[in-house]
């Protein structure tokens, strides 16, 4: 596994996000095709770096992870560089622009990235034979859509009165909760709260998400209902 080391967060423009990791010596120099980082987190959306042998040309891609089942989109800007130890201007890196993730297409890259021969070199290699790499994101847009079955009782006032004994009858302005759904790693609901008017009827509804799973941190977000 590539060792995470270190994240930075700029407040630019970009929302740019530095991730930087290490790929081992064993990896490089031995026979296992496939090194994968742990999976990390950009704006609570999670990703793993995957660098794949062919040959003596060295892959590498950005794979999305979700537990999202339904519609989710995003866009990013990527950006991968292995880091040269004599000089900045000799390292091998690649930018992908305008990168579209869905549940169909999770993972971006590039191909035949660089040559393994080159990177097994002291020029790259530290002394423990381990060369640092960098992930930087920017620009993350992320869209998500999921369908919500209203309850009936919802689409017709008069379902409760029907359905319900008169004992066990919920209020007509009862909060109504919609089962769960998961965004960014998180279980989220929808809450519905009827409003009655003068004559106690269901005048309108006021509608917001409930993020379920507990954290430490805020999560912002714009949604439209």
């Amino acid at each position: 596994m590539a060792h995470f080391t270190r994240f930075v967060s700029f407040e630019d423009k970009f929302n740019t996000n530095l991730f930087t990791f290490i790929l081992p010596s064993t990896y490089l120099l031995g026979t296992e095709e496939k090194l994968t980082t742990r999976e990390f987190l950009c704006r609570n959306i999670p990703f793993v770096l995957t660098f794949v042998k062919n040959g003596d040309q060295l892959n590498a891609f950005l794979l999305h992870r979700s537990r999202d089942i339904e519609t989710l989109e995003m866009t990013l800007d990527l950006s991968v560089t292995l880091l040269c130890r004599e000089h900045f201007t000799r390292n091998e890196s690649f930018t992908e622009k305008n990168c579209k993730f869905t549940n169909k297409v999770t993972l971006h890259g590039r191909k035949s990235f660089t040559s393994i021969n080159r990177l097994c070199s002291v020029d790259f290699m530290d002394e423990r034979g381990n060369i640092q790499c960098e992930l930087e994101i920017k620009n993350l847009i992320v869209s998500y859509i999921t369908e919500i079955q209203l309850p009936p009782q919802l689409i017709n006032t008069q379902y409760t009165h029907v359905v319900q004994s008169t004992t066990n009858r919920q209020p007509l302005d009862a909060k109504i909760e919609t089962p769960l759904f998961y965004y960014s790693n998180y279980e989220w609901c929808v809450v519905i709260q009827p409003k009655l008017d003068s004559v106690g009827q269901v005048g309108h509804f006021r509608m917001f998400i409930q993020r379920l799973t507990p954290c430490d941190h805020s999560v912002k977000l714009t949604y439209r209902i």
